[in-house]
């Protein structure tokens, strides 16, 4: 027998011997074989959502299902109904032994995805406190009108919110409010249920009393619970102060929501804080590994650099510090905007490399007017765009490739065109174009979605990105950014 399938407590243990294969969903019942020691009672309980047929196997006592008590012993039979309080008290000379099936009031529930293999948090988890300025809120939203006392613990049983709206009873005849855990339910470490179950149960106090428990699951381990109520659910049990009043049935079943709503809750809050931190964590490794292969790729064409100048090869020099410059400068600025002169210098190393490959046949031409080179753009917006130049619009040229860039200033705003006397594009594969960039974010980005990309998260919706074509004619690019960015 599998240890993790026993559940040890005060007055004995229950021995799950089979529980729902975790996959196949279409199992439901759970059965286990309670024992409860001599001279022990197994306390006032309540479970939600589940129906039990209790077996006798063997042992002698008194068995109370609300307001109804009977002996016990071998043979007999009792079913419990989700929802009604009852507990066992051994009186015999000998350990009750009872077989307990255990199923789903509502099957079509259990149709849908169900979390297995339950068990106490490991320490690969952060604790829940980390989300409590989270939980503290969504405490206030949903369960500070109930108005009823609430506290919710983490995996050790540490509190991390208590509220203060005990009943009398509880503050006179236990002090609940001076130490919570004057309440002997709230020092109940487990429920009684199988311990893959991950709803709502209950116990009954000494004064008649009901405390619900939740547990807080995230990937598929207990990381906090939930305990509430100290309320009257039913006439039955000895309770001291009958003038309390029983809880409707529907005001019941709203608080019994009210938990669930307010466990499902902490847990995505919970799990969209891990989700952030893998993909923060996930980020940083990347930048780190760029960083690292950017370090070894500017080392290496350093040293390629040094072999030429001993060759006496200038024009492979000149090409691997140009290369090294554009390495250099998108690795190592790390801000959003940059001086235009400094993007320009970028972008002449650029174009000083494609003239190794084209030579005389590419003129590249640049129109900057004085009072430009010491404006802000967002960097390293321009080489993309040049770049798909010669991967489009010069595809099929063998000769006569140029570009003009044209930089300007007019009013308050920047006014940047590139344009190509490259192939163009026809009326339907530039709107295909246009509408591939107005939706970039559906598309694996590249080339013109990239920039617009950028520029649409750093100027949000305050410039424009223009592109106009011709077939055979070229195709132009207009870019307008606000002057004034810091």
């Amino acid at each position: 027998m599998n240890i993790k399938n026993i559940q040890l407590f005060e007055w004995g243990q229950i021995e799950w011997i089979y529980e729902p294969s975790s996959n196949n969903s279409m199992n439901i019942i759970n059965v286990g074989i309670t024992t409860i020691f001599q001279n022990k009672r197994q306390h006032s309980h309540i479970h939600y959502g589940n129906e039990q047929v209790i077996y006798v196997l063997s042992g002698n006592g008194i068995q109370r299902i609300e307001d109804k008590i009977s002996d016990i012993n071998a043979g007999r039979i009792y079913h419990i109904e989700a929802g009604s309080v009852h507990e066992t008290i051994n009186t015999g000379d000998e350990p009750i032994k009872q077989l307990v099936m255990s199923v789903p009031v509502n099957y079509e529930q259990n149709l849908l995805p169900k979390k297995r293999n339950i068990s106490a948090k490991h320490k690969t988890y952060q604790d829940i406190t980390k989300i409590k300025e989270e939980i503290k809120t969504i405490y206030k939203t949903i369960a500070e009108p109930l108005k009823i006392p609430i506290s919710i613990f983490d995996s050790n049983g540490n509190i991390i919110i208590s509220s203060r709206d005990y009943p009398e009873i509880c503050t006179s005849e236990c002090s609940v409010d001076k130490n919570i855990e004057n309440c002997c339910i709230y020092k109940i470490n487990n429920g009684y249920e199988s311990p893959n179950n991950t709803d709502l149960s209950a116990f009954v106090c000494p004064h008649g009393l009901t405390i619900f428990t939740m547990p807080i699951i995230f990937d598929n381990e207990i990381i906090g619970m939930i305990k509430a109520g100290h309320i009257r659910t039913s006439s039955s049990s000895n309770q001291l102060h009958n003038f309390m009043q029983i809880t409707p049935k529907g005001t019941l079943n709203a608080i019994i929501q009210q938990i669930k709503k307010l466990g499902i809750t902490i847990e995505n809050s919970y799990t969209l804080k891990n989700k952030e931190e893998e993909s923060l964590k996930s980020l940083k490794d990347q930048m780190l590994d760029i960083k690292i292969n950017n370090h070894f790729l500017f080392n290496t064409l350093n040293s390629i650099a040094s072999l030429a100048v001993k060759e006496k090869s200038l024009k492979t020099y000149e090409s691997i510090m140009n290369l090294s410059k554009m390495l250099k400068y998108t690795s190592t600025n790390k801000i959003n905007f940059i001086e235009l002169k400094d993007e320009i210098s970028y972008l002449q190393n650029y174009i000083s490399l494609q003239k190794l490959r084209y030579g005389e046949k590419l003129e590249v031409v640049f129109h900057i007017t004085t009072n430009m080179r010491n404006k802000y753009i967002a960097i390293n917006c321009l080489q993309p765009i040049i770049e798909n130049c010669f991967t489009h619009g010069f595809k099929n040229m063998k000769k006569d490739m140029k570009i003009d860039i044209i930089l300007k200033a007019y009013k308050d705003n920047l006014i940047i065109e590139i344009n190509d006397n490259g192939e163009g594009l026809n009326e339907e594969d530039l709107n295909k174009l246009k509408n591939k960039i107005s939706e970039y974010h559906k598309y694996e980005m590249s080339g013109l979605m990239m920039v617009y990309s950028k520029l649409k998260s750093l100027y949000e919706n305050n410039f424009e990105f223009e592109i106009s074509s011709l077939i055979n004619k070229g195709t132009s690019i207009k870019i307008v950014l606000p002057e004034n960015i810091l």
